[in-house]
């Protein structure tokens, strides 16, 4: 079936658009107060790191053409993203992160709240969501965080609360719209960057590794009056969605990218790309141990498949390394000893093919149709980051 997501919306009410991104919130954890708002819908997340989600979100294009792999990355100036739309005030701010890492990843934007933003506007924030250390635990990093979990079901319930204070921060947001009273003229979307890995699999924590649906599939909820609320939506959209839909609800215009507008007739469970990479430390760049682990997927609603491609024997050193020293999946598992690690971890990562659940494709189209997606367009500059920033990064669990 084909038609537009959002043929409710009216763009005519539109002047502002204002983002709020919930850092690895799965789509099964949506809060409902959060989905009790709008239309929320079922969307494939292009990549399982931050860095490499947020110029997609912005450009519309998907990783490997925009070229940026990680946080010392940032997109080409010849890159065009919803920060550069003629006539709008844009900007992007942190919530609770400190630090510049990410807005240098977009290219420095400018610094812009919905508290201070003269309309017409685009503000994109960035919340914690479920990204450990959660805010509501204080602890000094996910690694402290992660020894002091004593099961499974207290980690769920850790994520769920530190969701819901992310959720609250964004219904705060709202109230300063409408304190404001702009927010009837505001598009709100409501998304994640990727999901997050909860002790499944034998004992994963965290994202980036190893490609799963828990990662792939992200909530995106859209809020306007003229919008259904508390509805969820039937169609797959995909993360590149968003640049094209922004551009058009705002300006009419059209753009190249790799999704579609939502304003427009797209079919409801699209193949999507997610692709996932994991690089040594930048000393090892270019040699044989590059990367460290590397997968590329197709997507429909009810699953995937999954293509990884670099050597097993680097991947096996990358499964060691996961499940004996990470501040993640190692530290989540340090009640159990080097061998039960080793048993958990290595079977995920020496496989090369894997298949989840049902999806809409067969592997061989699915492996074809990954292939093609795989050229790039923009080559990203990569930068020196700061000892601060380094210092923060490492904070969040980022050796």
């Amino acid at each position: 079936m084909a038609d537009e997501p959002l043929k409710q919306l009216d763009a005519e009410k539109i002047n502002n658009v204002y983002i709020f991104l919930a850092d690895a919130l799965r789509f099964e954890y949506l809060p409902n107060e959060v989905a009790d708002l709008g239309l929320s819908f079922k969307t494939v997340a292009h990549a399982l790191t931050t860095p490499q989600c947020l110029p997609t979100i912005s450009s519309g294009l998907l990783p490997p053409k925009h070229g940026v792999t990680w946080f010392n990355h940032t997109v080409p100036k010849d890159l065009p993203t919803f920060f550069d739309l003629k006539g709008y005030n844009t900007g992007y701010s942190e919530l609770l992160w400190p630090g510049g890492a990410l807005r240098d990843v977009l290219g420095q934007p400018d610094k812009l709240d919905i508290e201070t933003a003269e309309e017409p506007f685009i503000v994109f924030e960035h919340d914690n969501g479920g990204h450990a250390p959660y805010p509501e635990r204080k602890s000094s990093s996910p690694s402290e965080m992660l020894r002091s979990m004593k099961s499974r079901d207290e980690a769920v319930s850790a994520y769920r609360e530190t969701v819901s204070g992310s959720a609250e921060r964004f219904k705060q947001r709202l109230s300063i719209l409408d304190d404001r009273g702009v927010l009837d003229n505001t598009l709100v979307i409501f998304l994640a960057d990727h999901g997050e890995l909860l002790g499944e699999y034998g004992g994963f924590f965290g994202h980036q590794l190893p490609m799963t649906p828990e990662l792939v599939y992200v909530p995106t909820v859209f809020v306007h009056p003229s919008l259904p609320a508390g509805e969820r939506g039937q169609h797959l959209l995909k993360q590149a969605d968003l640049y094209p839909t922004i551009v058009e609800v705002l300006t009419g215009k059209e753009v190249d990218s790799d999704g579609q507008s939502l304003t427009e007739p797209v079919g409801d469970d699209r193949a999507t790309y997610s692709k996932t990479i994991v690089q040594p430390p930048r000393k090892y760049h270019g040699t044989i141990i590059d990367p460290a682990y590397e997968a590329h997927s197709i997507w429909t609603k009810a699953g995937g498949h999954v293509f990884v491609d670099n050597s097993k024997i680097i991947r096996a050193i990358t499964a060691i390394y996961e499940g004996t020293q990470s501040g993640h999946t190692a530290a989540y598992n340090s009640h159990r000893n080097i061998v039960q690690r080793l048993s958990l971890t290595l079977p995920h990562y020496l496989r090369d093919r894997y298949q989840y659940g049902e999806p809409k494709i067969e592997r061989k189209e699915a492996r074809k149709l990954s292939d093609n997606k795989r050229r790039s367009e923009y080559e990203s500059k990569e930068r020196n980051l700061s000892e601060e920033t380094k210092r923060q990064l490492s904070n969040l669990g980022y050796r």
